[in-house]
């Protein structure tokens, strides 16, 4: 359990009380305060008193807001340093005011009636567990509008009796809340298409006790690729939603989502969630821009194309033929098209045209290459593209 001390820092919704500095004062709200907020007690220097009424006489207090302490209030300790000049009638009642979360103080409790003894300053307490508002243990926007004060009774002595108070403090103890400080929730598709825009959003809520910056971190597909990056002060129970996309690749992917709290200027991780992002294949599209050699190569055609999305393989088709699935590749080499072959034609002789000579020469001679029309087909887990446009091709 740790503690948090909060001193008065201004005056209170009642100023009952004279101010004494050596002189009694008349109750005033900008003095009485000031005469019991130091950390260490200076007695006689500075108080608020009752000079010998014996009516009770009450002062509140605003406090100081916390400033380090957090997690679950456990409860609070009003204390007060006092002295009584006589043994009768003179009383003490640690006194509080709360409200409801961030609203003004609207309901006053008081401890039991203390006696003080005369003739030294004693320190007195009164523990309060819950906050008299709500019947609830505090929260943290209850303690920053909280006030405290003491109500005081001086005797029967008049001027020559009387109670003094020189210091009004509140410990808040709490233990303190090690996290996680927020929730956060993913919401994206379970599944997306390859080059889809998948739209993604986080919900960060704020879990503890008060509010806090929160950074907020989102990643898609990959680790380091934030589609949502914020950072931004939720209050206690509240909820900020921040929005992102990213385009869907040819892979299972993960939505990542983080937050982080501050501590000392520096940033520590507190929630995370994830969520798989299947990829949705469909068959994919035929290859396109397919070519094939003519007469590049002596001992093969090579037939190459444009790849297709999310494909994984490809066939081959030569003359209506399949030559056999491969990998997820863009070129073949077809080493089993047929070779060109020679027609070497007839030859024929003039027959009395020239009287000095006869001409011969070839008829129908020629070189077949044997062209082959080529045509890929494209496949993946989801089923096969249909044909390509056709090209021929042939060797030398």
């Amino acid at each position: 359990m740790a503690t948090e001390i909060l001193r008065p820092n201004a005056g209170g919704d009642e100023t009952g009380c004279y101010w004494y500095d050596g002189v009694f004062h008349s109750p005033d709200p900008l003095e009485n305060f000031r005469q019991v907020n130091e950390a260490v007690a200076d007695e006689f220097d500075s108080c608020v008193a009752n000079q010998g009424n014996i009516g009770w006489w009450r002062d509140l207090y605003n406090l100081t807001n916390h400033s380090v302490g957090s997690g679950t209030i456990n409860r609070i300790v009003v204390w007060a340093n006092c002295y009584a000049v006589k043994d009768v009638n003179t009383n003490l009642k640690l006194v509080i005011k709360a409200g409801t979360g961030s609203g003004a103080p609207t309901t006053v409790q008081e401890g039991s009636a203390q006696t003080i003894a005369a003739g030294n300053w004693w320190d007195k307490y009164q523990i309060f567990e819950t906050n008299p508002a709500t019947g609830l243990p505090f929260t943290w926007a209850e303690i920053d509008r909280l006030q405290a004060g003491v109500s005081i009774r001086g005797g029967e002595q008049g001027e020559s009796g009387g109670t003094f108070v020189t210091q009004v403090s509140v410990d808040v103890d709490y233990t303190l809340w090690e996290g996680p400080y927020t929730t956060v929730e993913i919401t994206a598709p379970w599944s997306a298409r390859p080059g889809e825009i998948v739209n993604v959003s986080i919900k960060v809520t704020n879990i503890w006790t008060d509010p806090f910056e929160v950074w907020s971190q989102c990643a898609a597909p990959d680790v380091g690729d934030y589609i949502i990056d914020e950072t931004e002060v939720i209050n206690n129970g509240q909820y900020k939603t921040y929005y992102g996309h990213f385009t869907m690749p040819d892979y299972t992917c993960k939505v990542r989502a983080y937050t982080y709290y501050q501590s000392d200027s520096s940033w520590y991780p507190d929630a995370y969630e994830e969520q798989d992002v299947a990829v949705l294949l469909l068959p994919p599209e035929a290859p396109t821009n397919v070519r094939a050699s003519d007469g590049d190569y002596t001992n093969c055609v090579e037939i190459t194309w444009d790849k297709s999305t999310g494909a994984t393989g490809y066939q081959v088709y030569r003359d209506g033929s399949p030559l056999g699935w491969l990998g997820n590749v863009s070129s073949y080499y077809d080493y089993d098209a047929d070779e060109p072959t020679i027609d070497p034609g007839n030859a024929v002789a003039s027959d009395g045209t020239y009287v000095d000579y006869v001409h011969l020469y070839l008829l129908g001679e020629g070189i077949d290459t044997h062209a082959h029309t080529y045509i890929v087909k494209a496949r993946n887990d989801e089923g096969e593209s249909g044909y390509s446009s056709s090209n021929n091709g042939y060797l030398l």
